[in-house]
């Protein structure tokens, strides 16, 4: 009796087990793909900041996306034939940026969120010091087959 017992209650949960590990490795694979997808993002920001230091617009051109906005630390706002204007006239003038704290948040498969810190050592071309800390948002979209920016923000953080 106890064996029919035993046989039956298997019979009843082993789907339910397997539908669950299914559903493990479903929700695994995701965090896997996620994770992969996360340190690319944070790969392509640093990759952004290391060619603003170097001036060179070819980064901004094939990342940014044609219906781009952008808020800078003091409120203006810009799209994406404003953006890399003033990118390729060289209006901002990088020493340094250091990017870290970085966290990104996916919203689906193709948008996601990344926010962080920048240390920055810079010069506007009228010659005014931009240095210090920003905290920055970016709103990435994968359109073309690749990750581009559609939105960035940027606060100057107050020095303490």
């Amino acid at each position: 009796m106890k064996r029919i017992l035993v046989t039956v209650v298997l019979m009843i949960a082993a789907p339910a087990l397997a539908s669950s590990q299914t559903n493990d490795k479903k929700a695994d694979a995701k965090r896997n793909n996620n994770s992969s997808v996360e340190q690319e993002l944070m790969q392509l920001e640093k990759d952004g900041a290391a060619a603003a230091v170097k001036g060179d617009t070819t980064f901004l051109d094939r990342h940014t996306a044609a219906n781009y906005i952008g808020t800078d630390p003091g409120g203006g706002v810009e799209d994406r034939a404003k953006m890399m204007a003033g990118a390729k006239a060289g209006n901002i003038k990088f020493g340094t940026m250091d990017l870290d704290g970085m966290s990104v948040r996916m919203a689906g498969k193709d948008t996601a969120v990344v926010t962080g810190r920048a240390t920055i050592k810079g010069n506007l071309k009228s010659g005014m010091d931009i240095s210090g800390q920003y905290r920055f948002t970016d709103v990435w979209v994968k359109q073309e087959g690749r990750w581009q920016v559609m939105a960035w923000q940027a606060t100057k953080v107050a020095q303490q």
